[in-house]
């Protein structure tokens, strides 16, 4: 824990040892679910509106939330089980996947169907991105890494 305090870890480090491709995929993760929850949060009561489901709004919201947390609980197993590549190409496909159904949603049941899986998915982009700071990088590098991860 001491030689940690001491040593000084410049953020060049990140560019410099090849890191930064492995960030950026994990950074593209952690953004995909901030675009989602603002945009898609200012945009939803008009979509909703044009399909005759304003009675059903807080569905939308409540789903995604729920996807969210459960995949972000399971995603350190998920890991564990099946590597963190595996793992954030499985959650990815789930987001796109909740993202076409909701695109193309015509009633409710569909719109609901693709909000669960958005979440899903991007709940699980999310925690694996903070699954592999601790997995791809040296543990010199954690803090920087988490560091970049937030500030996304």
């Amino acid at each position: 824990m001491n030689e940690s305090k001491n040593e000084h870890v410049p953020w060049s480090i990140l560019i410099k040892e090849g890191h930064l491709s492995r960030i950026l995929v994990l950074c593209f993760g952690v953004w995909l679910y901030a675009a989602d929850s603002t945009l898609v949060a200012t945009l939803m009561p008009v979509a909703v509106y044009d399909i005759g489901g304003i009675p059903y709004l807080s569905w939308t919201y409540s789903l995604y939330q729920l996807g969210s947390v459960v995949t972000g609980a399971i995603a350190g197993l998920m890991v564990i089980r099946i590597g963190i590549a595996r793992g954030q190409i499985i959650v990815g496909i789930i987001y796109v996947l909740g993202c076409a159904i909701s695109g193309y949603a015509s009633e409710m049941p569909s719109m609901i169907v693709g909000r669960l899986l958005q979440g899903m998915g991007g709940g699980g982009l999310v925690s694996i991105a903070f699954v592999g700071a601790s997995t791809l990088f040296p543990k010199k590098l954690w803090v920087r890494i988490i560091a970049t991860i937030s500030g996304v």
